[in-house]
């Protein structure tokens, strides 16, 4: 089963879509989520907004992976054993480059057909 999660505008998951996504990912071995974002002043201050709420399900173990064009096969292999990925919100073609037709999106879309949820938060507009 395939899990596609969309939000509108800024973080954090909905109580009852965030239990859903902790629970899906809970469910694999060694759970996982692994977080994508466009890298700026201040973002581990802004990661809470992702996994405090996650936390809250049960979820502790989090990959904090800033996106650029060249990523380590370390980061590829810890991309790879998440059991949930989440994209974040921001700069859409920043995020368009770094994934759309990329080994990195080629990476989610094998998880993601594999059951692993992805969730992505767009920006209103």
């Amino acid at each position: 089963m395939k899990h596609l999660f969309l939000f509108g505008g800024s973080p954090p998951f909905s109580p009852i879509l965030g239990g859903e996504f902790a629970s899906i990912s809970l469910s694999k071995s060694k759970p996982k989520i692994g977080v994508l974002f466009v890298e700026r002043p201040g973002w581990k201050d802004y990661m809470t907004k992702y996994t405090a709420s996650l936390e809250a399900y049960g979820l502790r173990d989090f990959l904090f992976l800033p996106l650029s064009p060249y990523l380590s096969k370390k980061d590829f292999k810890e991309l790879g054993s998440c059991t949930g990925i989440i994209i974040g919100g921001g700069n859409t073609e920043k995020y368009r480059n770094y994934i759309v037709d990329t080994p990195i999106g080629e990476t989610i879309r094998r998880l993601y057909e594999n059951g692993v949820p992805v969730a992505v938060f767009l920006p209103e507009r």
